[in-house]
């Protein structure tokens, strides 16, 4: 850790932050410069290849136009952050199928590797209600 020009002596960190330290949005910075490393090109969006990694504050998304491209990227990811310490939370975790036809999802879990993450069909993200159908009406209403 840099402090005032000079270097601190080295020290091991055997758990992880609290909820709202000032230093997770560094600390996260830092893992998404390794991440990004993750075989995915984020140069592009979705709408030009098959799969998509968003990170906003502390939070990862793996986006995919297939189940396939999102096992694929999924397990790059862990492979890539394993080094840094990082891990899957299996239960704040989730999985959801989206249709442009404003189908609704049918909420079925996924297996990836050796998680079995549950499937959704709505949740709250970062404050807004994502639906599988794509409708926002709930979410405008608010």
């Amino acid at each position: 850790m840099s402090s005032e020009r000079s270097l601190t002596s080295n020290f091991e960190v055997t758990q992880g932050l609290k909820q709202g330290d000032g230093l997770a949005p560094m600390l996260f910075n830092l893992a998404l410069h390794v991440i990004r490393n993750a075989g995915i090109d984020t140069s592009t969006t979705l709408t030009n290849k098959s799969k998509q990694i968003v990170g906003y504050a502390d939070n990862l998304n793996i986006l995919g136009r297939s189940v396939l491209s999102i096992k694929e990227a999924s397990g790059n990811l862990e492979t890539t952050v394993k080094d840094l310490g990082l891990t899957v939370n299996e239960h704040k975790t989730k999985f959801m199928s989206q249709s442009r036809k404003h189908r609704v999802g049918n909420g079925q879990n996924i297996t990836i590797g050796k998680y079995n993450f549950e499937g959704v069909i709505n949740f709250t993200y970062l404050g807004s209600n994502v639906s599988s159908d794509n409708d926002e009406t709930k979410e405008i209403r608010k």
